[in-house]
């Protein structure tokens, strides 16, 4: 092994080039913003976070027991190096769970990758689907409402597992507007949620706390566009179910008490 010095690059060291590239990335991430780490090694800047799947913690190991030869290293630098060793799993581990759960609801990933929204007659372009379609897919599994699509058929406690999950790990698809209905389209997970009547009224609020807004739209085949709280009574009546969810409404600001 050629020695390690004080201006030593990244990609200078063996080890470091024959971690898979989402152990890099993951690397770069985590400790890019920390002063401390710069100071010691330059970064790959320029590297995105592409996932692979199959990467373990355990690789890194090699790469670390190589940094720790320089003379240089500090309590600050051990810090950082512990801090992405602490995170890692978890990170990869999140990486696979979300590739686990696009491949089960995949229902929307053609309109969502080809910028295509369905309305009743047509395909239109659609460039903006403002997020993710999974969130959405799960939503509307076990919905009995006319042209309502999800991958999965019947609203079960995996699905509603994997419901949480989706809101925790890719957050951004709560703005899906990719939905559908029999007289409605470019509908929002929150939306979803409402009408579905499998889905429990705490999913709803867990969605309003990762930044779910009652005040979306969604359109009718007119082209009208239709805010979300206004409509809730269309679809469950004034029964407890109605009210749990308009006092969600109350709690988060959209409607007085």
């Amino acid at each position: 092994m050629s020695p390690i010095g004080e201006n030593t690059k990244l990609d200078e060291l063996a080890s470091w080039n024959n971690l898979p590239l989402e152990l890099q990335n993951l690397v770069i991430i985590q400790v890019a913003d920390m002063d401390q780490f710069s100071d010691h090694i330059e970064l790959k800047a320029e590297l995105v976070l592409k996932p692979r799947s199959g990467a373990t913690a355990a690789e890194l190991l090699p790469f670390i027991q190589e940094l720790n030869q320089y003379k240089l290293v500090n309590k600050s630098f051990n810090t950082a190096i512990s801090f992405v060793l602490k995170n890692l799993n978890e990170r990869v581990n999140n990486l696979r769970l979300i590739k686990f759960l696009t491949q089960r609801y995949y229902v929307y990933n053609e309109a969502y990758e080809n910028g295509l929204s369905e309305t009743n007659n047509s395909r239109l372009p659609y460039p903006d689907p403002k997020g993710p379609p999974q969130l959405l897919d799960a939503l509307f599994s076990g919905c009995e409402l006319p042209f309502a699509r999800s991958s999965l058929k019947y609203f079960t406690e995996e699905v509603e597992a994997d419901i949480i999950d989706l809101i925790k790990l890719m957050p951004e698809s709560i703005n899906c507007s990719l939905g559908k209905l029999k007289n409605a389209y470019e509908i929002p997970p929150l939306y979803a949620a409402i009408i579905n009547t499998a889905v429990p009224e705490y999913i709803i609020e867990l969605m309003f706390e990762y930044g779910a807004d009652a005040n979306s739209t969604f359109k009718v085949d007119s082209g009208q566009e239709r805010k979300i709280y206004l409509e809730i009574n269309n679809f469950n009546g004034y029964g407890p179910r109605a009210q749990a969810i308009q006092a969600l409404f109350v709690k988060y600001g959209y409607v007085d008490s």
